[in-house]
C-alpha cells in the first residue's frame, strides 16, 4: 500500500510504501537550520558567554502517539487530521519542525524542516524535545537529553519514550520519538 507523502511543498505528488518511507526518513537531512550566532565562537548577544560546541539534531519519527479526545472532536469541529509537530529547545535557542499529518505514526523525511544545529555554551546543557498535536496544541509528551552524557563526534540514532514530565510516571504510554544527533566540541578544554 502506498501513502501520499506530506508536506506537499517538500514532496509534491509523491507516493511511497512504508519501506520507502523508512529509507527516506533515515537519509541525512537536505538542510540544517543553523542557530549558531556567529562563526568564530563569540555570541552576538553576550560576548561573555563563549560557544564551546554545537549539537546537530534531526527529528526522524514519532510512533504510538495517543490521540487525545477534545471538546472540538466530540462535536466534530476539528478536521481530525491529528498532525504532529515537535519543538526542540537547547539553551536559549528553540526550533520547530514541520507539521506532519497522521493518526499515530509520523515520519519527518529528509526534505522536510526537521534538522537544526544548536550552539552549546555550557557542557551541562540539555536538549528538550516536546511533541504536540498541531490542530489542538495538546501536549503528547517530551524527552530530555543530557549533553554531558554524550560522546563527542559520535552519531546517535535513538528512540525514546515520551513522558509527561521527568518526575512523573504514567502506566499508559504516550508514544515514542526517534532522534538522530551528534555532539561536536569546539573547545575540548572548556567542555571538561
Amino acid at each position: 500500500k502506498e501513502y501520499k507523502v506530506q508536506p506537499q511543498w517538500a514532496y509534491p505528488n509523491v507516493w511511497m510504501t512504508p519501506p520507502e518511507l523508512k529509507r527516506e526518513m533515515l537519509r541525512r537531512s537536505d538542510h540544517f537550520h543553523d542557530l549558531r550566532d556567529d562563526v568564530d565562537g563569540q555570541s552576538a548577544v553576550n560576548n561573555l558567554s563563549r560557544r564551546i560546541g554545537s549539537l546537530h539534531v534531526e527529528v526522524l519519527s514519532c510512533h504510538g502517539l495517543a490521540r487525545q479526545e477534545t471538546v472540538a472532536d466530540a462535536i466534530n469541529l476539528s478536521d481530525g487530521s491529528g498532525g504532529a509537530v515537535v519543538y526542540l529547545v537547547a539553551g536559549a535557542k528553540a526550533f520547530c519542525t514541520d507539521t506532519i499529518p497522521g493518526i499515530r505514526d509520523h515520519f519527518w523525511l529528509r526534505k522536510t524542516k526537521r534538522a537544526v544545529i544548536f550552539p552549546l555554551h555550557h557542557p551541562y546543557d540539555h536538549l528538550y524535545a516536546g511533541v504536540f498535536d498541531a490542530d489542538t496544541n495538546d501536549f503528547s509528551g517530551r524527552v530530555c537529553i543530557d549533553v554531558a552524557k554524550l560522546r563527542p563526534d559520535s552519531t546517535y540514532v535513538i528512540t525514546l519514550p515520551l513522558r509527561q514530565s521527568a518526575q512523573m510516571y504514567a502506566r499508559r504510554g504516550r508514544g515514542t520519538i526517534q532522534l538522530r544527533f551528534k555532539l561536536e566540541w569546539d573547545d575540548d578544554k572548556a567542555a571538561v
